[in-house]
């Protein structure tokens, strides 16, 4: 487990993570009902893209560390520690990267009716999942779980092909007003094969 304070004595806190933080904690806390329920990392944002989604997710469940870290750009809230649910596309998953998602929240058990057979959350499904509490989902490097997942047969179709709509319905559940508080972070990539295109 990542010391987090640690980790920040050691990292520089870029523009663009400035930029991230202050987004994500508007939309966390409530203070920016206009604040996007889902962002898109490029390298672009200064730095690398996993190490900007570490100090989001550090933050989000160290409310302690909050001030001290963005106090010279953003007034943190009381919000107090947020739920949160990461995924790196190197894990393989019985129940799909939403069910990983789903038990890492420690609720495993709403999405039941969706692993025999296995098929995608709607976003409907989505919400029932996350509404009510602040929550950040993070998604890394889903090109190799996508590329693996082109080869696992779920009836007439792929497990990447399930994930890739259950990926596209989870951000429609974040930007759709009902979830003002939940906030999905994926990176940017390019997936080896075509048909895949950066969610």
């Amino acid at each position: 487990m990542m010391d987090a304070k640690e980790f920040f004595a050691e990292n520089y806190v870029t523009e663009g993570m400035r930029h991230l933080l202050t987004e994500a904690f508007s939309r966390l806390e409530g203070k920016n009902q206009n604040a996007s329920g889902a962002y898109l990392l490029s390298q672009s944002m200064g730095g690398g893209k996993t190490h900007n989604l570490i100090a989001l997710g550090l933050l989000a469940r160290r409310p302690e560390l909050r001030n001290e870290v963005m106090g010279s750009f953003y007034e943190p809230g009381p919000l107090g520690s947020v739920r949160v649910a990461a995924f790196s596309g190197s894990k393989n998953t019985a129940y799909g990267i939403w069910g990983e998602i789903a038990g890492q929240l420690k609720m495993q058990r709403a999405f039941e009716h969706l692993y025999a057979p296995l098929q995608p959350p709607s976003d409907d499904d989505w919400i029932a999942l996350l509404e009510g509490q602040p929550s950040l989902i993070m998604l890394d490097e889903l090109a190799p779980y996508l590329d693996n997942a082109l080869g696992r047969q779920i009836g007439e179709t792929t497990l990447a092909d399930l994930t890739v709509r259950a990926l596209a319905n989870l951000l429609v559940a974040v930007s759709s007003g009902k979830l003002p508080n939940v906030l999905a972070s994926h990176t940017a990539q390019q997936y080896a094969h075509t048909q895949y295109v950066c969610l």
